[in-house]
């Protein structure tokens, strides 16, 4: 009757090998593998023993049963020792294998030597045989086996800690029960005398641990062997993620350029600070958009890093299990490539000096252009120096704040850009521009489309410029001054983010100047009642964000006007 539940054990073992076989592919383990194979091998001499018909059986079932019992332990210990990225030393690997062969070939002695049993004999018991041992003297080698195996474990384990290795501690202590527990049941029936074997079922279950976790395992192990490969690689970086984002893996160069990775546990999330980690690569893996292969490139301090994520697959199934992000430190090669650039510095600097020479006639061009545009609108004189002059202030104080990612080079452009945002008044009716009053919704019409003429008479006036950035800000500048963040503004009724970062500080430069200059249908406001109206507008016509900064930078623009006014 037992037999039956030995089977049982039996061809759970096997449906539980045939499961790892399938689950890990091309990428096996051979370690995990056959501690498997041992525990399925283990309980097929179970079953065997307990349908065995004469003595010669029972004792080659029994032999069996050690085979697989004697190098379970033996695979844990290598393991684990993958696990804690230790290197199993021949101090530890070649006694413990060499422990557990001494084992075998006693138990295998059996029915030829009475060093391990004195003597065997079978009988039924509920139905099932039985195989009764008088223990030899060296019987009790087995347990010194267990216990010198779970001791090197423990060394493993503790040497890991003590180098201070950042490894899989989850894992560890989970294949740590995978050994421990069968040891405590074949201890309790050695000490019980107990006539039923409950270690199949044990090894079923401990097997059935590693399976829940096994697809962690293999990732942990392919992380591993890949991370040992990149080390010899200084300039390339590697780390593995699961699926919750939860780090898994990562070689020193990748330490070296995120810092912040050391102070991450493996299978715990990285640190959401405002890192640059976080914010380029965390927060990469969240893109609706994120295909199996990704590539782009990042700052880190005077680091130019080329960074390419990759989806895990595992199993025949071809499974997502997590990321793989490899960082490459391209900084060499630019710094290379400047070197050579530098043979050439006389001829750049000629070059840059004819450069600046032509923008420097450029900027010429546009402001009298502008000036042009605005001496033909009676009610904004001075409005392209006031607003180009905010514009500069308020780009200081961006240049500053680390929450916009914003370059000199944008803000510069900016800047130039900022005469040209009235350009398409130009095309405007001299009877609608020139009107002293307000005007008629018919006339609003029509001076509304200067947004959408400036927008295309710049882009007419800079054709020739090769500085697309500059060309783009300038023509955004015109177009969308007048767009609000609530979407109520014009041409094209844009809100939010989806305003060009450009329009949006140009709109504030814009209004404020309306608001504290004196036109012909109403006077200057004191600067109270404009940063008030301001600060009403935040979030309905204006970014919230940046119309704070501007209102941040009150004292310096009623030194301007107040300069201006003198």
């Amino acid at each position: 009757m037992i037999s039956i539940f030995t089977g049982i054990a039996a061809a759970i073992s096997l449906i539980q090998l045939l499961i790892m076989i399938v689950r890990g592919g091309k990428n096996q383990n051979i370690y995990q593998l056959m501690l498997f194979i041992m525990i399925f091998i283990s309980n097929i001499g179970y079953f065997l023993l307990g349908i065995s018909k004469s003595v010669d059986a029972a004792i080659l079932s029994n032999n069996i049963t050690y085979l697989g019992a004697v190098f379970m332990p033996y695979f844990v210990l290598l393991t684990i020792a993958d696990l804690c990225g230790e290197k199993l030393s021949r101090k530890i690997n070649y006694p413990v294998l060499l422990c557990s062969l001494l084992v075998l070939g006693l138990v295998f002695s059996v029915g030829y030597s009475d060093i391990y049993y004195s003597n065997v004999y079978i009988d039924k018991l509920y139905g099932t045989t039985h195989l009764f041992k008088e223990y030899g003297p060296a019987h009790n080698s087995y347990k010194v086996l267990l216990f010198v195996d779970v001791i090197a474990c423990i060394y493993i384990v503790v040497k890991a800690i003590y180098n201070n290795r950042n490894f899989a501690k989850k894992a560890v202590f989970s294949m740590l029960t995978v050994l421990v527990g069968p040891c405590i049941v074949y201890i309790v029936e050695r000490v019980w005398d107990s006539p039923i074997e409950f270690l199949p079922f044990a090894y079923v279950i401990v097997a059935g641990i590693y399976l829940s976790m096994e697809a962690k395992m293999r990732m942990y192990d392919m992380s591993s062997s890949i991370v040992g490969a990149y080390e010899k690689m200084e300039e390339y970086g590697y780390i593995t993620f699961d699926l919750k984002k939860n780090l898994m893996n990562c070689n020193s160069t990748a330490l070296n350029m995120f810092p912040e990775l050391g102070k991450t546990e493996i299978d715990e999330s990285v640190d959401k600070s405002d890192s640059v980690f976080y914010r380029e690569i965390i927060r990469w893996f969240d893109l609706p958009d994120l295909g199996e292969y990704n590539e782009k490139k990042i700052k880190v301090g005077n680091r130019s890093i080329k960074c390419t994520v990759r989806k895990i697959h595992m199993g025949l199934r071809k499974k997502i299990i997590g990321y793989s992000v490899e960082l490459q430190d391209n900084t060499k090669q630019e710094d290379y490539i400047k070197l050579i650039n530098n043979y050439n510095s006389k001829l750049e600097e000629e070059v840059k000096e004819k450069t600046m020479h032509i923008h420097a006639m450029q900027e010429s061009i546009i402001t009298g252009m502008a000036s042009v545009v605005e001496s033909r609108d009676n009610s904004t004189g001075g409005h392209i120096r006031r607003t180009s002059a905010c514009v500069r202030i308020l780009a200081d104080e961006l240049r500053k704040d680390e929450r916009f990612a914003v370059s000199d080079t944008f803000l510069d452009n900016l800047i130039k850009a900022a005469p040209m945002h009235d350009m398409g008044k130009i095309a405007v009716d001299d009877s609608v521009l020139r009107k002293p009053g307000r005007f008629t919704d018919e006339e609003y019409e029509k001076m509304k489309k200067h947004s959408e003429e400036g927008a295309k008479i710049v882009a007419e006036i800079l054709r020739e410029i090769k500085d697309e950035e500059f060309k783009e800000i300038a023509i955004n500048v015109a177009h969308y001054h007048h767009e609000k963040w609530d979407g109520s503004g014009y041409p094209q009724k844009l809100s939010g983010i989806d305003i060009p970062l450009e329009a949006r500080i140009m709109a504030l430069a814009d209004v404020f100047d309306a608001l504290v200059s004196k036109r012909c249908y109403k006077e200057a406001y004191d600067y109270n009642r404009a940063v008030d109206i301001i600060q009403d507008s935040l979030g309905s016509h204006f970014d919230p964000e940046i119309g704070k900064i501007f209102i941040g930078c009150r004292d310096r623009l009623e030194a301007l006007y107040n300069s201006i006014s003198e």
